[in-house]
């Protein structure tokens, strides 16, 4: 697997680098309450998909779809609290393998029945989206 190609800080972390970081048992360690919050699916997810901290971040749970059996992300600005870089940021991105093995699916699935409305309703919406928290978190807290 390229893994520089798929992680949303791709210019950023040698190979060696996001191997260190995607250790199973380190990473586990370090995003504590793993597949309950944002710490765990948030970096997964740009691993996975090369889609923008931002349009994670501000994911509903409307935005995980499936059709003619692909579950995908649709990054859209189809509500307030979301916002697109472009006009071509508009697009939908299928599910990794791999995320829906990890448990993706049964996240979305867990808040669907709680009634939730986004994806990562633990991260709290400012002038520029949902970021600082999570980012703050990966360039301090997490990756220094």
């Amino acid at each position: 697997m390229n893994l520089r190609r798929l992680f949303i800080f791709k210019d950023r972390f040698s190979i060696k680098d996001l191997q260190k970081i995607f250790e199973p048992k380190e990473y586990i360690e370090q995003t504590s309450k793993a597949k309950e919050n944002a710490r765990y699916w948030i970096p997964l997810i740009g691993l996975f998909t090369g889609v923008r901290l931002g349009e994670i971040c501000q994911l509903h749970i409307s935005d995980i779809k499936k059709s003619s059996g692909v579950w995908f992300f649709d990054i859209n600005s189809d509500s307030e609290d979301k916002k697109l870089k472009n006009l071509s940021s508009k697009r939908q991105i299928p599910i990794h393998p791999v995320l829906i093995d990890l448990g993706f699916l049964d996240l979305i699935k867990s808040l669907e029945e709680k009634k939730q409305i986004r994806v990562f309703s633990e991260l709290v919406g400012g002038r520029d989206g949902y970021t600082k928290y999570i980012s703050r978190w990966l360039n301090q807290d997490y990756l220094i």
